[in-house]
């Protein structure tokens, strides 16, 4: 299992506000902003203080019932698709 903070800024700089996530592996579980000139150590702080008011479990549980539905659309948008179709494949 890995905790990964990443910066998701539309533009990375190492002067100003930046926007990061963390993750556990790669289920999202909080954003926060972070200005490039305070240091990693204090953006791995803020990284902290935005977690300890987060559920992980009911995050996990949420991102893995949208994946499973993402999942169930492209099966069904594939059986649907003229390529499968015409391969000689039912519904």
């Amino acid at each position: 299992m890995s905790i990964i903070i990443s910066n998701i800024s539309e533009e990375y700089s190492r002067e100003g506000v930046q926007r990061y996530r963390v993750s556990l592996n790669n289920i999202p579980l909080v954003e926060f902003n972070h200005y490039s000139e305070d240091g990693m150590a204090y953006c791995v702080k803020l990284a902290y203080i935005a977690l300890e008011n987060i559920d992980i479990d009911a995050k996990v549980a949420e991102y893995q019932e949208q994946e499973k539905k993402r999942m169930e659309l492209n099966i069904q948008t594939l059986l649907n698709s003229d390529s499968y179709l015409s391969k000689g494949y039912t519904k």
